[in-house]
Formats: C-alpha cells, sequence, structure tokens
C-alpha cells in the first residue's frame, strides 16, 4: 500500500476515500 493511502486513512476523509474506491471498481470493471 502506497503512503498516501495511509495518510488518506489518518485524515479520516471518507468521502475522497470512497471515491477512490468507486473509481477503482469503475476501472476493474471495464
Amino acid at each position: 500500500m502506497k503512503p498516501v493511502g495511509i495518510l488518506w486513512a489518518q485524515r479520516g476523509n471518507l468521502f475522497e476515500s470512497r471515491t477512490m474506491l468507486r473509481e477503482i471498481a469503475a476501472l476493474r470493471s471495464q
């Protein structure tokens, strides 16, 4: 896992983290 992911988790920015997960899911579904 990249340090950036850890920073997002520490910030607790649920909106951004969920948005990233949705983008990753979209890429995988293609």
